[in-house]
């Protein structure tokens, strides 16, 4: 998977599969999830902000990662549609 920087300074993964990624606005990306949930570790990933469940287990315990506004230090965290992920400047909305 491959990273594309797209206009107003959003992110979209290219080619991923079972998911649709859709621009939303300034900084904010919109991914749509298969099932009821999908773990906070797996999503960093299938956005590609993280190249592995190492490096997101990192970025998770060092608090660089809000859901809804408040940081989560749980890999695990279910995420499901409604939930907004923030990392590093960028904003994800699961669908």
């Amino acid at each position: 998977m491959k990273v594309l920087q797209q206009g107003f300074g959003c992110f979209s993964p290219d080619g991923l599969s079972g998911a649709r990624p859709e621009v939303k606005g300034k900084g904010c990306m919109s991914f749509q999830i298969t099932s009821e949930h999908i773990k906070l570790d797996s999503f960093l990933k299938a956005v590609n902000v993280v190249g592995s469940g190492g490096e997101a287990k990192l970025i998770i315990g060092e608090g660089h990662v809000r859901v809804n506004g408040a940081v989560e230090l749980r890999r695990g965290r279910k995420l499901r549609p409604g939930d907004r992920v923030e990392l590093d400047g960028h904003a994800f909305l699961v669908e």
